[in-house]
């Protein structure tokens, strides 16, 4: 009986805990995936690229051919038998009458992420009626929504999702071409019509693209990405539809333009990471939070912001003064990495691993410290007068790899930094588009939740009553060693 007792105990406490995570027990239950991952010490052997940021919306501060942006390579090893859990389960909020609760007290809806070992996050948005479901890269370093598309003029590859327009009862045929030329990458394809759903918030008649040409680039097994959702503001390619943002808004199903993001550092298995739709939420940011405006907020395409400041260590490199050399942020959820303009690079790099003789670079500058990132200096971000700090377990992979890479705007005398995925996960971010400003916060260190506290104590309980079983075993078999004979 107690055996039974106990694991019955552990079954509750384990149905509590998925339960209290939001995810369905049985029916949900994380589904094995391959992952990016690097043995340590262990070099790549090829690299493929996560970079999202359209060049169709630079066009206005660039004078240089597209051909000149260079590529932002992300090292990839060979996932042999190394699984990668993922969970699908995004819609926190199943009842609309919750939803609208939430919408009415203005809280945020909050859209699940999922962390592939913190170069790469993704969520899930669902297209069609019924609904097709897609696991898409929320990005705000680009405009446009797209999906990968059944009628491709490529082979289909097991690892995509296709959206399949003839299964679906609300598609409208929209019969335009499209493309769009990415940072390294090209997409093409044609426009749709169709309900679109992000989590419980659902967008009529919304503009996508349906992409039936992807560059290699984006089709990759270690990237299980099925699309792009653009977060930026309406341009580039994307200038004739209203974004995903815009329609939800003026179909007044949200009542504001504003979302924001948490990025964990956790790759474990537990999906912490978040988009959240609504206003900041507490929870996940200490301090206050600073707000800086848009550059070119009369026109805004991108989120370009002010950069005051960028320093490594303590004054060994100080970049970006207020006259002599301004610089622009990018905060950019759709690249990984930490940008910086090719001729800054090998002064920073030279300054973050001074002194450091097990720091490697390949022949794609690739920076590796094989010790890891123990004794790296600290990088400092000024904005808006706040200092935002990042330790070097924040910049540096578990690979041991230096999450800053290179990357040519062809904009002269102008600094452009893009405050990747790197910067992201230490600095909750906000990103206004009604008042057309960008927030930063220092993200919250996530706390174990009530059901690790659950776990921890039934696991206590059971360890008890497992030394006490086996005390009464220890005290029968004393008396019946020392029994009077009859």
């Amino acid at each position: 009986g107690l055996v039974f007792g106990l694991g019955f105990l552990s079954f509750g406490c384990i149905l509590l805990q998925s339960l209290q995570d939001g995810h369905t027990p049985v029916s949900q239950i994380l589904i094995p995936l391959e992952r990016k991952y690097f043995l340590k010490h262990e070099l790549p052997h090829q690299s493929t690229t996560l970079f999202a940021i359209s060049t169709s919306s630079l066009s206005s501060t660039s004078k240089h051919n597209r051909s000149q942006i260079s590529q932002i390579p992300l090292a990839k090893q060979h996932p042999q038998n190394i699984p990668r859990h993922i969970s699908f389960n995004v819609e926190h909020f199943k009842s609309r009458r919750r939803f609208r609760k939430r919408l009415a007290h203005n809280e945020s809806v909050e859209i699940s992420l999922t962390n592939y070992f913190s170069v790469m996050y993704t969520g899930k948005l669902s297209i069609g009626t019924p609904p097709q479901d897609f696991n898409v890269i929320f990005d705000t370093g680009s405009s446009c929504l797209w999906v990968a598309s059944s009628d491709t003029r490529q082979r289909k590859y097991w690892f995509l999702q296709y959206y399949d327009s003839r299964s679906s009862e609300s598609h409208t045929p929209v019969k335009r071409s499209w493309e769009i030329q990415y940072g390294v990458g090209l997409v093409k394809g044609f426009l749709s019509n169709d309900t679109v759903r992000l989590g419980p918030l659902k967008a009529k008649q919304q503009v996508f693209a349906e992409a039936n040409h992807l560059s290699s680039n984006f089709i990759n097994p270690n990237q299980p990405m099925d699309g792009i959702m653009g977060l930026a503001f309406r341009g580039g390619s994307c200038s004739s539809f209203p974004t995903l943002m815009d329609t939800l808004y003026m179909s007044k199903v949200i009542p504001h333009r504003i979302f924001s993001f948490f990025l964990d550092v956790d790759s474990s298995g537990r999906e912490r990471s978040m988009m959240l739709i609504g206003p900041p939420n507490e929870d996940f940011y200490e301090g206050k939070i600073v707000y800086t405006p848009v550059l070119h907020a009369t026109q805004p395409q991108m989120w370009f912001v002010r950069l005051d400041g960028f320093t490594v260590g303590d004054n060994q490199l100080s970049l970006c003064g207020f006259f002599d050399n301004p610089c622009v942020a990018l905060p950019d959820t759709g690249t990984s990495f930490l940008t910086v303009p090719p001729h800054r690079w090998m002064s920073i790099i030279t300054a973050i691993t001074q002194g450091r003789r097990d720091c490697l670079v390949d022949s794609e500058n690739n920076v590796f410290c094989l010790d890891g990132p123990s004794g790296l200096p600290t990088l400092s971000f000024q904005i808006k007068g706040n200092i935002f700090i990042l330790k070097p377990k924040d910049y540096v992979l578990s690979n041991n790899q230096i999450a800053i890479q290179t990357l040519d705007f062809g904009v002269a005398d102008i600094d452009i930094i893009i405050l990747g995925d790197a910067f992201l996960r230490s600095v909750y971010t906000v990103f206004d588009m009604d008042n057309v400003r960008v927030g930063f916060a220092n993200a919250r260190a996530v706390a174990p939740s009530w059901g690790h506290y659950l776990i921890a104590v039934c696991a206590l309980a059971g360890l008890i009553i497992f030394c006490l079983l086996i005390d009464c075993f220890r005290r029968m078999n004393h008396r019946n060693e020392y029994s009077p004979i009859p």
